[in-house]
């Protein structure tokens, strides 16, 4: 079991509808909640990551499984990077860092640029509770995808 509590936030969604606020232990009720932070759409590592997802997202909803991937991005460019790559999954506007920093996945001003962002991090939410939580070493780290399906 992990030591991070899960936290809840209301932040802007893009959903097959288009925009919408949702907050995320809406999106846990009645199942598992696996919750994925990205640091950039449209970077190579950040890319990679989402295809990964995709691929394996029918197996996540067989095991009752929601997905949903955070970022710093602003909602019109998550919106385009959903649309590019046929995420099916929402993701989330995270553009304050407040998901960011309460799950421990800010990076403040990583590159000397001015720009902040957010670690790569998974963390699965089973029954309103972290059941497992992983942090990249470094943004171009993947996670261990096998790893997140032993605990579904």
């Amino acid at each position: 079991m992990s030591s991070t509590e899960f936290k809840d936030f209301s932040f802007p969604m893009v959903t097959e509808e288009g925009m919408e606020n949702v907050k995320l232990s809406e999106k846990a009720k009645g199942k598992n909640l696996l919750i994925a932070f990205f640091p950039a759409a449209y970077a190579p590592y950040c890319i990679q990551e989402m295809e990964s997802l995709n691929k394996e997202y029918t197996q996540y909803k067989e095991h009752n499984t929601e997905v949903i991937g955070i970022s710093g991005d602003l909602p019109w460019a998550l919106a385009n990077f959903k649309a590019d790559h046929n995420i099916p999954f929402p993701l989330v506007s995270d553009n304050k860092f407040e998901a960011a920093k309460a799950y421990n996945t800010y990076l403040e001003n990583p590159m000397g640029n001015g720009m902040d962002f957010s670690n790569r991090g998974v963390f699965l939410i089973k029954d309103g509770k972290v059941a497992y939580e992983w942090r990249g070493e470094d943004p171009t780290k993947q996670p261990n995808f096998e790893e997140i399906r032993k605990h579904l």
